[in-house]
């Protein structure tokens, strides 16, 4: 709501507050002060009130409302046109690939090339989902657990890091805000490999509901565990980032009613274990 709308919805709030404050001056002035005329003023007042406070709050609504879908259509109309280059860029390497794909050096640079662009409209898919979730509520749906933690570790490795591991994971269905579960799996695993050797694995398992993603690498002080999901926290301040991964991993399990446990050594690692029971959409097996 913009500062002018702000002033002109104080002034008349304060102007129809002053005028029911007088007519309540004046009532008593005429009538007199007794229980009866306060009752009787009380229920003049108290409907009117009630409609001026509908009506502001209405107005007020509208405008937001009329804002929202505004900015939602601008988003729509922008990654409608930020993915046009982006298909086009795909079609290229496609058409690059199948005529010169006895060169190797062709194809390996095809291949990054591809891989930035799809890194760039994931950027951008998650642009639109922070954007939308301080909208509007954004939808659950189900998904694949097994399938997710293979893209997300995949698309990890990608980066020609650390060897991620899949252990005992269960190819179990949940029901939760799907693009908010991807982030807060790579917001960890990035977490998990921005404070390892290269060498090191980490290791994604499921105990029963609990989802542990764990690394072996510096660890955190535990004098700093309280400050873990503090929005700027970083147990290295000479690494690049901005220290709000975990910070918003929290806010996600808060939301969904994930509980989040830590577990870290210095110099030994950290393990991160998501109680993901609330997100389960078949627990008849637990």
């Amino acid at each position: 709501m913009s500062s002018k709308t702000q002033i002109f919805t104080t002034i008349l709030y304060f102007i129809s507050i002053s005028i029911l404050i007088l007519f309540i001056f004046l009532y008593q002035e005429e009538y007199g002060y007794s229980k009866e005329n306060f009752i009787f003023i009380s229920f003049m007042i108290i409907p009117i009130s009630m409609g001026l406070g509908y009506t502001l709050v209405t107005y007020i609504m509208d405008r937001k409302d009329k804002l929202d879908k505004s900015l939602l259509h601008l988003i729509k109309e922008i990654i409608h046109e930020i993915n046009i280059p982006i298909s086009t860029i795909n079609a290229n390497i496609s058409m690059i690939k199948k005529s010169d794909k006895d060169n190797q050096k062709t194809i390996t640079r095809a291949n990054r090339i591809e891989l930035s662009t799809l890194r760039l409209q994931r950027l951008y898919q998650e642009l639109v989902y922070g954007i939308k979730k301080e909208i509007t509520t954004i939808p659950k749906s189900h998904f694949n657990l097994e399938e997710i933690l293979k893209q997300r570790a995949d698309m990890m490795m990608d980066l020609q890091r650390n060897k991620i591991i899949l252990k005992d994971i269960k190819p179990l269905k949940i029901y939760a805000d799907k693009i908010g579960f991807e982030k807060i799996i790579d917001n960890i695993l990035h977490n998990s490999m921005k404070y390892s050797m290269i060498k090191s694995d980490i290791i994604i398992s499921l105990n029963g509901t609990s989802l542990s993603i764990k690394d072996f690498g510096i660890g955190i002080d535990e004098t700093k565990m309280i400050q873990i999901f503090e929005r700027y926290f970083q147990e290295d301040i000479n690494s690049n980032g901005k220290g709000i991964g975990l910070a918003l991993v929290k806010n996600y399990c808060d939301s969904e009613n994930i509980t989040i446990d830590i577990k870290s050594q210095k110099g030994k690692g950290t393990n991160i274990i998501l109680d993901i029971k609330s997100i389960i959409f078949d627990k008849t097996n637990f």
